[in-house]
């Protein structure tokens, strides 16, 4: 195998600074035309694991998890017929937990569903997550942890 020249590893690192370059610029260009909710409604008294009725009568519930590394399914039920989006992401307070917005899929008896979640992971092991929900115009934050 070949050693690479002094000039093509110079164009290599050009390469590769340019492909992080473009990431980041898109990144940045996806969060302009995305921006975090403005004011999410806040539900204190309500256990996503045993399932719980957010403003409009919708009813969220996620399914058991084992750990944090473990995928879990969410199911929203009774959201109003016109809704055309329902989203879910995760966060924890003061912390940046990165993309990772799933969106659920509409089912034939009206409820929303998304499968195999999995929850951004935490490098200081903690497990107050917060779910950023998105039915439609209305958005709600869920704090839950893991056993």
């Amino acid at each position: 195998m070949q050693k690479l020249t002094r000039q093509q590893k110079i164009l290599l690192a050009i390469l590769l600074l340019g492909f992080a370059a473009a990431k980041v610029a898109a990144l940045w260009w996806w969060q302009q035309q995305h921006p975090a909710p403005a004011a999410a409604v806040h539900t204190a008294a309500c256990n996503v694991r045993q399932g719980c009725v957010l403003s409009q009568g919708s009813h969220v519930q996620f399914s058991p998890q084992s750990s944090a590394k473990s995928p879990f399914d969410i199911i929203i039920s009774n959201a109003p017929a016109d809704v055309a989006q329902v989203s879910v992401s995760f966060s924890m307070r003061g912390m940046d937990m990165g993309f990772n917005r799933y969106a659920l899929q509409k089912q034939s008896d009206g409820s929303w569903v998304a499968r195999q979640i999995r929850l951004p992971l935490c490098i200081d092991n903690r497990n107050d997550y917060l779910a950023d929900i998105t039915i439609g115009t209305e958005h709600h934050r869920l704090p839950f942890g893991i056993p």
